[in-house]
């Protein structure tokens, strides 16, 4: 095999070794959401409400973020991250509820 096509296979045979990486790398990010997300779920008022405001807040922010940053860089016709962004969605949802829900406790006492 000359040179030239050695190059070309080894650049070839590392090209789909970057792509098999990046794909594997990007669902263990969008599992590693999707975990989070089932946290957020299986909480409820009480542990909600103990935790420190800083720390919901840095939950949601970073998940918010990791989420957006998966989405962006994803195919817009997959359905994993459609999921994904309806999780997120409803998380969202979620903490806002708990919170009004702190406020209107408050206002109670």
């Amino acid at each position: 095999m000359s040179r030239g096509r050695l190059r070309v296979s080894l650049n070839k045979k590392y090209d789909n070794v970057w792509i098999l990486w990046s794909n594997k790398y990007h669902k263990l990010r969008q599992n590693m959401i999707f975990s989070t997300v089932r946290v957020i779920r299986s909480w409820d008022f009480s542990m909600f409400s103990n935790m420190e405001p800083a720390q919901r807040d840095s939950i949601q922010k970073a998940l918010n973020e990791d989420g957006q940053k998966l989405v962006d860089e994803g195919d817009s016709n997959d359905p994993d991250l459609k999921q994904l962004q309806e999780e997120i969605t409803y998380c969202n949802k979620l903490f806002q509820d708990f919170l009004k829900r702190m406020k209107s406790d408050e206002g109670e006492l």
